[in-house]
């Protein structure tokens, strides 16, 4: 079995599985992808692929769940998260990620165990703070591919149910994520191995969407409340461990 082989099946079932918990969750392709990838590929192929191959799953969620979105809500996060994308192609083609994503992981653990703490009460989140969620996130995600679970956080916060989460974040994510595409375009980031991965990707990502679409149906909105603050609190854990071990 050639090298390449290897890449190639490890890139299917790593994205075959983050676009599973992305399809159930909202978030976390990345988070559930990237340690498997990780194994034989650069973290800069990484970010680039996944950001890549997640815009077809991102209008099949949006499709599915259009009369669920909270449309209005979500302008002014938008237009905020629009905005953080130059700042994260910065990052990526300039800066280390390493102080960033540490201080993200903590943020996102300790807003994440504040829901669990005051699961039966609602965080009061208004335009302006649910916006510059949305600004901070735009930028991690656009230069390290973690920061998602900083959306999830938000949109529970406003009590919305299921659907309306994995709608409202993927319709954020296409917005986001595209330009980011268009960004690493212009910034020249793109070779014929990230070509042929993000190619190679869009069968998994349609795989794990559709094995998801059956799953999501029989979970109960408190249940899919707890998976998704689970998933939270293990996205902020792996890339702290991680960027924390580099500073050793």
């Amino acid at each position: 079995m050639t090298e390449l082989t290897v890449d190639i099946l490890i890139t299917f079932f790593a994205l075959l599985f983050g676009s599973f918990v992305f399809s159930s969750a909202g978030f976390g392709i990345a988070i559930a992808g990237s340690p498997f990838m990780l194994m034989t590929m650069d973290p800069k192929t990484i970010v680039v692929v996944i950001n890549t191959v997640s815009l077809p799953l991102f209008v099949m969620i949006i499709l599915q769940n259009r009369s669920y979105i909270d449309y209005r809500a979500m302008i002014s996060p938008s237009v905020a998260g629009i905005a953080g994308v130059p700042f994260g192609l910065i990052f990526f083609t300039k800066v280390s990620s390493t102080l960033l994503g540490i201080i993200i992981s903590i943020l996102i653990i300790t807003l994440a165990l504040y829901t669990i703490i005051f699961r039966d009460k609602t965080i009061k989140l208004n335009s302006f703070k649910f916006s510059l969620i949305a600004f901070i996130n735009s930028a991690t995600l656009v230069s390290t591919g973690v920061g998602g679970a900083l959306m999830a956080i938000a949109v529970i916060s406003k009590g919305w149910r299921k659907n309306s989460i994995r709608g409202s974040l993927s319709l954020f994510y296409l917005l986001v994520e595209g330009l980011a595409v268009i960004g690493y375009m212009i910034t020249d980031q793109y070779n014929k191995e990230i070509w042929l991965m993000s190619s190679i990707g869009i069968i998994p990502v349609i795989l794990g969407f559709l094995i998801a679409s059956k799953v999501i149906s029989k979970v109960k909105d408190e249940s899919h409340k707890k998976y998704l603050l689970t998933i939270i609190i293990c996205a902020g854990s792996i890339p702290l461990l991680k960027e924390a071990f580099k500073l050793f």
